[in-house]
């Protein structure tokens, strides 16, 4: 199942929504791409996730779902009242 991400997480850097190595080496400019859990750093980072559903021995079927993730810190802007 983690082809399924890798292969995802490579069409996703093609496409240019984010930088994916799959070492999870980013610099703290970079929106990062991994697989797998949240990590502390880069500040912003997609997180692709996939596990099992359920397996159906009788049809030789195997499912499996995704989960997807994005973490940025928040925007600095002037508020009104400052």
């Amino acid at each position: 199942m983690t082809a399924l991400a890798h292969g995802l997480a490579g069409k996703l850097a093609a496409a240019g929504i984010a930088t994916y190595r799959p070492t999870g080496t980013y610099s703290a400019e970079e929106t990062g791409l991994v697989v797998g859990i949240m990590p502390a750093a880069p500040p912003q980072v997609v997180v692709l996730s996939v596990y099992g559903l359920a397996d159906d021995i009788d049809q030789a079927d195997s499912g499996s779902g995704s989960r997807s993730g994005y973490a940025a810190p928040a925007p600095t802007r002037a508020t009104p009242w400052t």
